[in-house]
């Protein structure tokens, strides 16, 4: 669970940094580190309400539009990507 809320908080500081709006939706990918793409896919629906995350993909796009960052999350090292979605 710690590690659930520490992954959600440093998305968030991710879209603030990013520029994006409190209501865009995003699309977050989680690369290099295996324990925390378990735990991704395992809380995946809270992570999507609570990020109005669309998709959770296994892998970091550093795509054009993609905000990438390599972060420490209670000592695992995990690259976090936040794109944001267009609604239609």
């Amino acid at each position: 669970e710690g590690f659930v809320r520490e992954l959600i908080s440093k998305v968030q500081t991710m879209r603030k940094d990013a520029g994006f709006e409190v209501t865009d939706h995003i699309a977050l990918g989680i690369s290099g580190n295996e324990k925390i793409a378990a735990l991704a896919e395992t809380y995946g629906e809270l992570l999507k309400n609570t990020l109005l995350a669309d998709a959770i993909h296994g892998e970091s796009a550093e795509n054009s539009g993609d905000f990438v960052k390599e972060w420490n999350l209670n000592g695992e090292m995990v690259t976090l990507s936040v794109k944001r979605v267009v609604q239609q």
